[in-house]
């Protein structure tokens, strides 16, 4: 990952075997060793396994349907790969301005903005690119001072805890925009 090589816990042949089937090609499985610590950047610094910057990415319906207005076709919420989608926030961008936010029986704490990949350029069922959107609409209003266009925001886990579908999404505390 970013060009360091990572050591990770292989889940074994039946996982292995499954995985495969499903995917449609040799596929294996690993886990995040325990004493893996990298930690990531932002105002409230975490460990993020495997993920790229943060453990956490956060998106709202309204974000996704602001976007997709200007777009004039919907893109599915998978297109973004968040780990929690919040219905219900009233305005779109919401998430930029979350500070603390507890899930079920968890605290997450804001990091930074999620910074867009070309990943979002992918049509998620077929694994094909699909054009330059939803990159060149966002870059025409959600320039991040980071490199890149963000969409949504990526967040720590400050206590661990369950969360599930439906859980009540409490803000703790806000902020400013970054953008």
């Amino acid at each position: 990952m970013f060009r360091r090589p990572l050591r990770g816990i292989d889940q074994g042949e039946d996982v292995a075997a499954w995985l495969s089937k499903l995917i449609g090609e040799h596929s294996r499985l690993v886990a995040v060793p325990p004493e893996f610590d990298r930690v990531t950047d932002g105002h409230v610094p975490g460990t993020a396994g495997f993920a790229d910057s943060s453990a956490v990415h956060i998106l709202s319906d309204t974000t996704l349907d602001a976007l997709n207005s200007r777009l004039g076709h919907a893109l599915p919420m998978n297109r973004f790969r968040p780990n929690i989608v919040v219905t219900g926030w009233e305005s779109p961008h919401t998430e930029d301005l979350v500070r603390e936010i507890a899930v079920g029986d968890s605290v997450l704490a804001y990091t930074k903005l999620a910074i867009c990949c070309p990943v979002t350029t992918v049509e998620q069922s077929r694994g094909e690119r699909d054009g330059p959107e939803p990159l060149k609409i966002l870059a025409t209003y959600r320039t991040a001072r980071q490199k890149g266009v963000a969409f949504g925001a990526k967040f720590s886990v400050v206590q661990e805890g369950t969360l599930s579908v439906g859980d009540e999404v409490n803000v703790e505390t806000w902020g400013a925009s970054e953008l």
